[in-house]
């Protein structure tokens, strides 16, 4: 059984909606957010449990200012040990 998480973050560019598709093997809390590209400011996107199976989000990012963000995706495992994708976007 892999560790490794399967996700896909599109589109990117993007500018009203980002969607995330991501195959869970387990009921976990995730937590997507985005950072600047200056690391100042936090911008929660979603906080909430993920079925098991196929997931797939789409995340209204309208009122977010044009410009380039890190996107992190933080999943918990069991126990305290947490997944973390991050990846780089530009908001159009």
């Amino acid at each position: 059984m892999s560790n490794k998480l399967e996700i896909d973050i599109y589109p990117i560019p993007c500018t009203d909606f980002i969607s995330i598709k991501v195959f869970k093997k387990l009921v976990t809390k995730v937590k997507v957010y985005l950072i600047d590209n200056k690391g100042e400011v936090d911008i929660p996107l979603f906080e909430d449990y993920l079925k098991k199976g196929e997931n797939i989000l789409k995340l209204d990012i309208s009122m977010i200012k044009k410009g380039k963000y890190f996107l992190f995706y933080l999943d918990e495992e069991v126990g305290i040990k947490m997944k973390m994708k991050m990846k780089e976007i530009e908001l159009i």
